[in-house]
């Protein structure tokens, strides 16, 4: 559950997360010590997610195009969380999985197409303890269709949200 404060912080940014998906990010970020969320545009799960992670964790967000107010949220992220270590990378997920560190949870919400989102859990399978994402929904067929392929055991915790142990390529 998101405090009324904390739901206030985090319903100003534009996006299209709602309360109770980002309730269910605060709580997995609440026990993790990293996470990276690809594809953040103006910052609505990426607040969520930071302002619920425990102290001094890691929070990295990329995005080959953030939102003309992406700065905004950044800066007031920070000042609610000083003591988090928040890297912003500027540029595709593949070139992120390469540059960034390993992490625990990678949230999955960039281009929903089938290419991409097989992209991007083969580039961050081996990165991460838990593969997660957004929109898993018939809509996007191909976002449906990849974590299907090569996340078997995926499972839906809640309608649009679904969650995976990846498995490793080796």
């Amino acid at each position: 559950m998101l405090s009324e404060a904390n739901w206030a912080a985090i319903s100003c940014v534009r996006g299209w997360m709602n309360s109770y998906e980002c309730a269910w990010l605060a709580a997995v970020a609440s026990v993790v010590p990293s996470w990276t969320e690809l594809g953040t545009l103006a910052g609505r799960s990426a607040m969520a997610v930071g302002l619920h992670l425990p102290p001094n964790a890691t929070l990295q967000l990329v995005d080959i195009e953030y939102q003309p107010e992406f700065p905004d949220t950044l800066a007031r992220l920070r000042a609610q969380r000083p003591d988090l270590n928040i890297t912003v990378f500027h540029g595709t997920t593949v070139e992120a999985s390469l540059a960034l560190a390993d992490t625990a949870v990678v949230f999955i919400d960039a281009d929903h197409e089938y290419d991409s989102v097989k992209e991007d859990i083969l580039a961050w399978r081996d990165k991460a303890k838990l593969l997660c994402g957004h929109d898993f929904d018939p809509y996007y067929a191909g976002l449906v269709r990849a974590v299907q392929e090569l996340l078997p055991a995926f499972y839906t915790p809640l309608p649009h949200i679904w969650v995976a142990a990846p498995l490793s390529a080796g």
